[in-house]
This record gives structure tokens, sequence and C-alpha cells, in this order.
């Protein structure tokens, strides 16, 4: 025990007869335990160049991959194009449109019109400000139309939320006056302009006064049709004093500006799902398939009706409508509200491309009805009341 006491204790005796400079020296002499190896500078630098090694093997399989992915989907893309039937140019545009939307795989371009519509709002607008000439800016806006018939792209989908987009400013007639507003302006001052030529790829406006604009400029537009307020918006592709050529659209919202009384009416009609895509090579198909409804209230454009037809809220349907006189209305529709129970369907429907002179006939026909139902109620309260009279005395 003693022996042990005075082992413990010898270095610290010895530490104190040591000066500061000598202390410091041995403790720079102990041993830590760590092999000298690992104090070498170049294992230090030899473990650097390993890392880094490393690293640039991981890059460089990451920049492999992502090469080999891209070279996939270019392949894939091309493939699509040429199947659609899109020459080089028609392919090449189709790039463009597919890396203004932004997409990070370009094959999205195939797949819905809205991505495409944005892309080649965006595109047009680029190459409308460029300042070329007029025959090079039509046919460039030519080509942008073509290739969305080539691809076949609609402005509808499944989906419950789905907005109606069946109109497009190709179905404004000549004559029609509109309402135009600058969409980017501080200074957003409508004028109304009047349409003076339509044809497949632009349409044309006469306004009161001279434009000042430049191509690409984009133009909010309101076209008022019977009970219906058609909104759109469109890009300019060239102005010349008092005509401005404006591009098309196919993403045309409708705001009813109407309200219409509603009567109960018991009228036969006649429902089919539109549109529709068939799989199957009997020509017989083509045809919308027709089944009967009944139409238990009616709204001016809106009808109510019961039917065996399955539909979603949000979908397009045709419908046939048989009025009184052998009148008969029909008109695609959009739907907007839907009951179901076991083997019938209860469908609240919107007639969205009906002229004015249908809608005012469907109006004078609700209102005729509501008269109708009124008179029938007063004859049985007076019935009631004689059968009362009679019954005292």
């Amino acid at each position: 025990m003693y022996i042990d006491s005075i082992t413990t204790f010898l270095p610290v005796l010895a530490a104190k007869g040591l000066t500061p400079s000598q202390r410091w020296d041995a403790m720079r002499d102990l041993d830590s335990g760590m092999p000298d190896f690992l104090l070498d500078g170049r294992f230090i630098a030899a473990g650097i160049i390993a890392v880094a090694m490393l690293l640039l093997i991981w890059y460089l399989y990451r920049r492999h991959l992502h090469d080999r992915e891209a070279k996939l989907k270019r392949k894939k893309f091309y493939e699509v194009s040429v199947k659609h039937g899109l020459d080089h140019e028609q392919r090449t545009i189709l790039a463009l449109i597919a890396r203004y939307a932004e997409l990070n795989d370009p094959n999205k371009i195939f797949e819905s019109n809205d991505i495409y519509d944005l892309g080649a709002a965006k595109l047009m607008k680029q190459k409308l400000t460029q300042g070329r000439s007029v025959p090079e800016r039509q046919y460039f806006n030519a080509q942008i139309t073509k290739i969305k018939q080539l691809l076949g792209l609609k402005d509808y989908t499944d989906t419950e939320d789905t907005r109606l987009s069946a109109q497009t400013s190709r179905k404004i007639p000549v004559g029609k006056y509109l309402l135009l507003t600058k969409v980017d302006s501080e200074q957003a001052c409508p004028m109304t302009a009047e349409v003076i030529e339509n044809t497949n790829y632009e349409f044309k406006l006469k306004t009161d006064e001279t434009v000042d604009s430049n191509p690409g400029q984009e133009w909010r537009v309101h076209y008022q049709l019977g009970a219906m307020i058609w909104n759109f918006e469109t890009v300019e592709l060239n102005s010349q004093g008092k005509v401005l050529t404006l591009s098309h659209s196919d993403k045309v919202n409708f705001i009813n500006r109407r309200k219409f009384a509603h009567a109960e009416v018991d009228l036969n009609a006649y429902i089919a799902s539109f549109p529709q895509t068939f799989e199957s090579s009997d020509k017989s198909s083509i045809c919308p398939q027709f089944v009967k409804a009944r139409v238990i209230e009616l709204s001016g454009p809106g009808l109510l009706m019961r039917t065996s037809l399955k539909a979603k809220v949000g979908h397009q349907v045709l419908v046939t409508l048989e009025l009184e006189h052998e009148q008969v209305v029909q008109s695609t529709a959009k739907v907007r509200r839907l009951e179901t129970n076991d083997n019938e369907t209860l469908l609240g429907i919107e007639m969205t491309a009906l002229s004015e002179s249908s809608i005012n006939e469907l109006i004078a026909v609700t209102n005729h009805a509501i008269a109708q139902r009124a008179k029938h109620e007063k004859q049985e309260q007076q019935e009631l009341v004689e059968s009362g009279v009679n019954a005292d005395d």
C-alpha cells in the first residue's frame, strides 16, 4: 500500500522540479496513441485525392444517367412527333413550345392542351416582338394552329372540374362587335371593334380609332351572344391603322349575365354524351347514342331533367328538346348539377351554344308555363271556393 502511494506521487514530485519549458517539451513528447503515418502529410494528401476522385466518379455517373435519360426523351419526342405527321420545321417549333412551357420532360406537351397553349402563347409573344414581317407572323401563327390540330389536342377532359371550352373565337361571325381591353396596360380603356374577317388561323377587327399597340400585345376580348358573354385572351399579330389582326383562342370562359324564372314543365328530350372517343371500328358507333329524358323544370337555357344517362358535373352533352307546335331546340350543354339513384339520374344542364332567338324562344316557353300554372292554380282555388259555398247551402 505504501509502495503504491510512492509510485503514484513520484511523477508529480518529479514534475515540480522541472522548469516550465521542460514541462512543455515533456508534454509534446507524450505518446498520444495515434499511429505516426496518420500524421504524415503525404497520407493526408492521398486521402483528399481519393475523396475528390470518388466525388468526380459520382458526378460523372449522375451526368451519364442524365444524358441517357435526356437522349431517351428526345428519341421518344421524335417518334411521337413523326407518328402525328409533323415535319422537321413543325418538330422544331413544337420543341420550342415545350421549352417555353418550362417542361422537364418535353413529351408532356403531347398530353395537355393547357400546357401547349401556355408554351405557344409565350413563344408567339416572343416571336412577334422581334419585328418580323406580316407574312412571317401569319405563317408562324398558322403553323402553331396546324401543329395543335395534328397532335389532336382538345380543350376538354373527363374530370369533374373541367371548364367548358367547346367554343372558339373561330365561331364568331363577321359583323359582330367585340369589347377589347389590353391585358397589361395600367390604363386599360376598353374599345369596341367589329369583326371584318375570320379565318381558321386569325381574325381581323376594325376599331373606331387607330390602335396604338405592337405585335405580341395581349388582349382580353368580351363577346356577347344572347344571354352569354364569351371571355378569352388573345395575342396581336398585326395592326395597321384601325385594322387589328388577332390570333385565335380555344380557351373561352362563359359568363351568364341574365337571370331566368323557373317553371315546372313536362317535355320530351333526348340527350347524349359529347364528345365521345370510339375504339370500335363499327361505323354505326360514330353517331352519338341518344337516350330519352323528361324535362321537369325549365329556366331559359337551363334544364332539369330525369334520364338514365351517366354523366359527371362539368361534362359536355348534346341535347334535343321537343317544344310545343313541333318545335325542336338542339344544342351542346354543360352538366351543372347531378343527383343519382339506382336507376335514374337527375341532371341540371345549361345549353351553351344557343342563338339569341333560341334563348328568347325558351324564355317565352318558360313564361308561358309559369302563366299556365298560375292560371291553373287560380282555377283550383275558385273551384274550392265554389265547392265550399255549395256545401254551406
